[in-house]
């Protein structure tokens, strides 16, 4: 069955990026896409490809500009999508990104942690502990690889993981 609201908000974005002679119409993006559940974006995604042809993030892509469009692309993206590219953003640049990685692995709940790892496998071909154990090291890499691995429930004392995560990282942790 069709969801009628994501075929409205899918033909809304298509005029909102392609239509004015003067660029995109970032109110109504911002208005649409930030007032949506990803849950429901995902559902827009699906139907944008199926009435243009096109892909709603490489069309937001192409045509918004700087912090605009990482905001953008961060709304519209799924979780583990999201989650995933950033990891491996964060590992892959000239320096470790090591907020990026706490935010992302330490700061997740498990089950959100676990969907984004088989997006990454998928995506990338290899798993997130690989790709760790390859371009982290010392304490900070092992900490990573427990928390990856751990079977934590909801009631983890995440400060104190934090806390420890950074002092093996040798970074100052904000206050």
């Amino acid at each position: 069955m069709m969801n009628v609201r994501a075929r409205e908000d899918a033909e809304i974005l298509y005029k909102s990026i392609s239509t004015t002679y003067f660029g995109t119409d970032q109110k109504a993006l911002l208005n649409l896409v930030g007032r949506r559940s990803n849950q429901h974006m995902q559902l827009v995604r699906d139907e944008f490809e199926k009435l243009y042809g096109k892909d709603l993030v490489k069309e937001i892509e192409n045509n918004v500009s700087f912090k605009f469009k990482k905001l953008l692309v961060g709304l519209i993206k799924s979780y583990p999508e999201y989650r995933g590219e950033e990891v491996y953003d964060s590992l892959k640049g000239l320096i470790t990104d090591k907020w990026a990685l706490v935010d992302f692995i330490i700061g997740n709940d498990p089950r959100s942690v676990e969907e984004f790892k088989q997006f990454f496998r998928q995506k990338y071909g290899t798993s997130l502990s690989d790709l760790i154990a390859q371009e982290v090291s010392g304490d900070f890499r092992e900490v990573l690889l427990l928390a990856l691995e751990a079977r934590r429930g909801v009631g983890v004392e995440e400060d104190l993981v934090g806390a420890t995560c950074w002092t093996c990282s040798g970074s100052p942790r904000a206050t």
